[in-house]
């Protein structure tokens, strides 16, 4: 419930919770959104939370949909890890779009 955690794993008995932030570049305003994700690690589950409806895990969803690849014979954690790999493979997205911003920025100082 508290999404101002830092990110952040928790190791309990027997589950793993991993507190994660995704940045997203809104470009209607120019500013950059952080919200928080948590995944509950389990031996065989994976729980996932989000402060709002984002795409990040889409790719991931899809592979799951359509029986690609791997990830529905190996296990939760490889499913966390995919997650995981999603998010942060989504920061460079935003600091393309950042990057691009201050170049203009630079450009009209």
């Amino acid at each position: 419930m508290n999404t101002d955690q830092r990110p952040k794993l928790d190791d309990y008995e027997d589950y793993l919770c991993l507190f994660l932030k995704i940045l997203s570049y809104d470009d209607s305003n120019r500013r950059l959104r952080v919200e928080q994700i948590s995944l509950v690690l389990g031996p065989r589950f994976v729980f996932t939370f989000q402060e709002r409806d984002n795409p990040v895990f889409e790719p991931v969803r899809d592979r799951l949909r359509k029986a690609k690849g791997r990830i529905r014979k190996l296990g939760a954690d490889n499913l966390a890890y995919a997650l995981i790999d999603g998010v942060v493979d989504s920061y460079f997205a935003v600091l393309e779009k950042t990057g691009r911003e201050l170049n203009l920025w630079k450009k009209n100082s």
